[in-house]
């Protein structure tokens, strides 16, 4: 059995890796990340699962980004409309420069970076173009 730890715990939050979010049970407004209450006033949410494939409807460069960014070069992040009809933001990653609003594109797991002296790798979610 392994002993439960910073490293390993991050794998379980569903909300950030695997796309979890919610749908009211009553008005069917969608959510993410998931929520207890919606605006309708119902507390019946449902989990949902997003497909993580979308249209890129906006975006940005970050001409200064955090300490965790840096040796990453360009930051773009996105804002998406997920097939389902939800709007998030997320990190664009393989745009070698050629980013265009209208761009398919899908969530992908990947390295996002390396933390303190032990090199504690955190992941997290980028969408890339979907060829």
């Amino acid at each position: 059995m392994l002993a439960k730890s910073s490293v390993s715990s991050w794998r379980l939050y569903k909300e950030r890796y695997l796309l979890q979010g919610g749908k009211c049970s009553k008005c069917k407004r969608l959510f993410y990340p998931k929520v207890h209450l919606c605006l309708c006033g119902c507390r019946e949410i449902l989990k949902i699962n997003f497909s993580g494939k979308g249209i890129l409807k906006s975006y940005t460069q970050v001409m200064s980004p955090s300490w965790e960014f840096k040796s990453q070069g360009a930051v773009f992040v996105g804002l998406i409309e997920l097939i389902e009809g939800i709007l998030i933001i997320g990190q664009l990653s393989d745009t070698t420069g050629q980013i265009t609003i209208g761009t398919k594109v899908m969530a992908v797991l990947r390295k996002i970076y390396t933390m303190g002296k032990e090199d504690i790798i955190n992941y997290g979610l980028v969408f890339i173009p979907d060829i």
